[in-house]
């Protein structure tokens, strides 16, 4: 930022601006489902993978997949677990609220 020797401009560059300016900005990141097997899961592990790659597909794709919701197996039962329906019918996603120190990582 330049030098201002107006004190005038300077107060009313403040009150329109601020005291902090972005001068940088990058965007990415990921995209993350976490799931927690019970132990009495009769599921197999490779089984669980598949149904969240397919969870995956459906939630962060164009929308074009078919999806969960809809598929069966060949006996006509569902063929996903009810949790992963679950999350695909609601409304409202939850994420965790992060602020984040020079050292220190706050979650709440």
């Amino acid at each position: 930022m330049q030098y201002i020797s107006n004190n005038l401009c300077f107060g009313r560059f403040i009150q329109t601006y601020g005291t902090h300016i972005i001068v940088g900005m990058a965007i990415g990141g990921q995209d993350l489902i976490c799931v927690r097997q019970n132990s009495s899961s009769t599921i197999p592990t490779s089984e669980l993978r598949g149904y969240l790659e397919d969870l995956e597909d459906v939630m962060f794709s164009d929308g074009k997949s078919p999806s969960l919701i809809q598929r069966k197996s060949r006996d006509g039962k569902q063929k996903v677990p009810d949790i992963f329906n679950r999350i695909l019918q609601s409304s409202t996603m939850q994420l965790a609220s992060i602020a984040e120190t020079s050292s220190v990582r706050h979650i709440e």
